[in-house]
């Protein structure tokens, strides 16, 4: 989603501190698939819940989740394919800018192995 509508590359870690709240997003089954959900939902009899988020309807993580489903059929891996993506990015295939940038950055992080505040060099 973030790609289509926002033209950023990235996903939600499962531990992901916000840096527009003061929160931390702790989703600890994020890399389980939902067939795996599913039965174990079954095997303990877990009930659903209602979800009372007035954005449901609206929101377009079903519609992604329906592409997704229907690039499944083309790559029954593809979910898997997407997230190793993130860490197998070839930057000789990316515009001079973006693959500069990229450059820059891992650079930076080796010099500065333990300051985070290399992030910044994106914003």
């Amino acid at each position: 989603m973030n790609l289509v509508f926002q033209g950023s590359f990235g996903s939600m870690p499962p531990k992901l501190k916000m840096n527009k709240f003061d929160m931390t997003i702790i989703r600890p089954l994020v890399l389980i698939s939902e067939t795996e959900l599913k039965e174990m939902e079954r095997i303990r009899n877990y009930q659903k819940q209602v979800k009372n988020c007035p954005f449901e309807k609206e929101s377009m993580r079903l519609d992604a989740k329906k592409l997704i489903c229907e690039l499944e059929k083309w790559n029954p891996y593809v979910r898997q394919s997407l997230l190793a993506s993130m860490e197998n990015v070839k930057t000789e295939y990316l515009p001079e800018k973006i693959s500069r940038k990229i450059q820059i950055f891992k650079n930076e992080i080796k010099k500065n192995k333990n300051d985070l505040s290399v992030k910044k060099i994106f914003l």
